[in-house]
């Protein structure tokens, strides 16, 4: 998937290649849909939302143009793909979202040892215009 779909597009950066290969794409979508994970296409994750396609999600973590030394918040976090992605590459990922997909939930994350996929991630869910502050857990 990195050299067809990502290298042979321009995106050269070294921390971003290793990103991309070291995250198992596979694990942040549907299981219905696991098969089709790598195809070079954006895939639906419920909600009406989408996984970005891999070399969207390179291509944007490239612009970024970010390091060990960075934090990045990310408002929407969707199928949890790009905040992976961005935990290899900077210090600390912040990330918010709205919804809580069936495929992705707190739980699952624990299930599937989700901080052996970022080092310093944390994910709030709920909504964003209650009352309450968010609550990163």
């Amino acid at each position: 998937m990195v050299r067809e779909q990502i290298q042979a597009r321009g995106v050269t950066d070294k921390n971003t290649l290793m990103a991309m290969k070291l995250v198992p794409r596979h694990l942040f979508v549907p299981e219905e849909i696991k098969e089709k994970a790598y195809e070079d296409r954006p895939l639906p994750i419920g909600y009406g939302q989408t996984i970005s396609q891999p070399y969207i999600v390179a291509y944007m973590t490239d612009l970024l143009n970010v390091g060990t030394g960075d934090t990045v918040l990310e408002i929407g976090t969707g199928s949890g793909y790009q905040a992976a992605i961005l935990s290899k590459i900077v210090g600390q990922v912040y990330t918010i979202s709205c919804f809580v997909f069936d495929h992705w939930s707190p739980s699952l994350f624990k299930n599937f040892d989700f901080n052996r996929f970022t080092r310093h991630s944390r994910l709030h869910s709920g909504n964003a215009f209650s009352k309450r502050h968010p609550i990163f857990i």
